[in-house]
């Protein structure tokens, strides 16, 4: 699943006018440059959600034949659910699989989404998120045994020297059954949800040790993939 249903905030006033998923790096709208990385690693079936300048992205997506796969246009009709409740809102086409990769639409990076979704399906996990050692103001703790503990921003912390913190890359994969568990609401975020599980031993993580990472969501990022030569498809889809 790509998430794309988000108003691109970080972005105006770009976004006023242009949804964040057909913001272009190189001529190409990210949601494109998502989903053909997706392509390439062998998913053939992508929900994508959408709210913000919903038709504009449908009809570019509808432009390129889909990009050759199967697209479940996934439409928040009201207002974007957040990355939880995007996920949920999408679940009837997501449950059909045991496991599925979820991936933001913003984030460009050369991580071997195929190693991921290996690994995960073979952890037992109920989610697996890709992690990376980089600043962040929302740095995930884990235990030594590998399960998600908490956030090191949190009022009251745990004992952080038995931890080990990672920054969220914005890419994760999950089974089925956490449609079993009753979300808290309708609009929540997904890392919320998985922090409410964390003492349940079932959230582990997978270091990405790819080379590029980007948050294109974000002014500076964009501003940098536009100008250097770090982004190109060859790079992202190798």
């Amino acid at each position: 699943m790509i998430l794309a249903a988000g108003l691109g905030e970080r972005l105006k006033p770009l976004t006023l006018k242009t949804p964040k998923a057909l913001v272009k790096i190189r001529g190409i709208p990210l949601i494109e440059i998502v989903a053909r990385k997706l392509i390439s690693a062998g998913f053939n079936k992508i929900a994508v959600n959408v709210n913000h300048f919903a038709d504009e992205i449908e009809e570019y997506i509808r432009s390129k034949n889909s990009f050759g796969a199967e697209i479940f246009i996934s439409r928040e009709i009201c207002r974007p659910l957040g990355t939880g409740g995007g996920v949920f809102w999408a679940k009837d086409f997501l449950k059909e699989e045991e496991s599925f990769l979820i991936h933001n639409v913003d984030i460009i990076s050369d991580t071997d989404l195929d190693g991921l979704y290996n690994y995960h399906q073979k952890s037992g996990n109920a989610a697996t998120l890709s992690v990376k050692k980089r600043n962040t103001s929302r740095m995930l703790l884990f235990g030594r045994d590998g399960f998600l503990r908490g956030r090191k921003t949190e009022k009251d912390p745990l004992n952080t020297d038995s931890l080990r913190e990672f920054a969220f890359s914005g890419i994760h994969c999950a089974n089925s059954a956490i449609f079993d568990v009753a979300p808290p609401e309708e609009v929540f975020s997904i890392i919320d949800f998985y922090l409410s599980l964390k003492f349940s031993g079932k959230i582990g993580f997978l270091e990405d040790r790819g080379k590029i990472w980007f948050d294109a969501g974000k002014k500076d990022s964009l501003s940098l993939l536009q100008k250097s030569d770090i982004f190109s498809l060859s790079k992202i889809f190798d």
